[in-house]
């Protein structure tokens, strides 16, 4: 198993540092986010991450942990890279494949997941699917963001 987790964190650093060099290449000065919860499976260890030049990442934790303290630990697993969380809020079901119904209530309280944390390293939000959004979700979203902004 660590044979493969090394055998990873090598791979990742490689395509990922080639992919982020070209990037700065053909646009320097440029912003590099990655969408990743920092998943050893995939090599998206931290430390690549930031080794690699990620500037901030777009965990998308809050779709798979339950919980705001698993939602916290995942944030704090991806230290020292900033992060904007991506938040899942949509409430219709896509075509390729299922999606876990959110609530305006889940929604409200996904402001006390990110207001409650602890840390410094959350830089903005992102709040995503608006396709497969009812405008009852719309509303709630609004609110949040208009609750966050003040």
């Amino acid at each position: 198993m660590l044979n493969h987790l090394v055998w990873k964190d090598n791979a990742a650093r490689r395509y990922l540092g080639e992919h982020v060099a070209l990037v700065r290449r053909l646009h320097p000065g440029i912003q590099v986010w990655a969408h990743t919860g920092g998943e050893p499976r995939w090599g998206h260890f931290p430390h690549v991450l930031r080794d690699v030049g990620v500037d901030c990442v777009a965990n998308h934790g809050q779709h798979f942990l339950p919980t705001k303290e698993a939602f916290h630990q995942q944030l704090d697993w991806l230290a020292p890279v900033p992060c904007v969380p991506h938040i899942c809020v949509r409430d219709l079901p896509t075509n390729n494949y299922p999606v876990a119904v959110r609530t305006p209530e889940m929604i409200r309280e996904y402001e006390s997941w990110l207001r409650d944390y602890p840390g410094k390293r959350i830089i903005g939000v992102m709040f995503f699917n608006e396709a497969h959004t009812t405008e009852t979700n719309k509303q709630a979203v609004y609110d949040l963001v208009g609750k966050l902004h003040r």
